[in-house]
């Protein structure tokens, strides 16, 4: 019977070598864990840019200094929304002096039409 073991394990240590030879350069290291249930949760960190999903370019069609500010950077603005005001005291003047020159022609072609 001790025979037999011997020969038995002879078998089976001649077949684990000639497998190790069969496989060497194929094996893969494997790891063992333990089981256990868990929220998987991760973090990416990578360079990026946020932009907007509309991007909208205000621009004015008269230049003039702003007297007054009713929103600030990043304020939701809905259409028709007084956004600034301008300092209109050179418009004003503008205004009267070309209301002031219509009156004039106006008042001089009357004279003329009376004669």
């Amino acid at each position: 019977m001790v025979d037999r073991r011997r020969g038995a394990l002879i078998v089976v240590l001649l077949v684990v070598v000639s497998m190790t030879r069969a496989a060497k350069g194929k094996l893969v290291p494997v790891q063992f864990a333990k089981l256990r249930i868990e929220d998987v949760t991760s973090q990416v960190r990578a360079p990026g840019k946020i932009e907007p999903r509309t991007q909208v370019k205000v621009s004015a069609d008269i230049m003039g200094k702003i007297t007054q500010l009713a929103v600030k950077e990043g304020d939701r603005v809905k259409k028709g929304q007084l956004m600034l005001q301008l300092d209109d005291t050179q418009y004003r003047s503008n205004y009267q002096a070309a209301a002031r020159a219509a009156l004039s022609s106006a008042q001089a072609r009357q004279r003329e039409a009376s004669r």
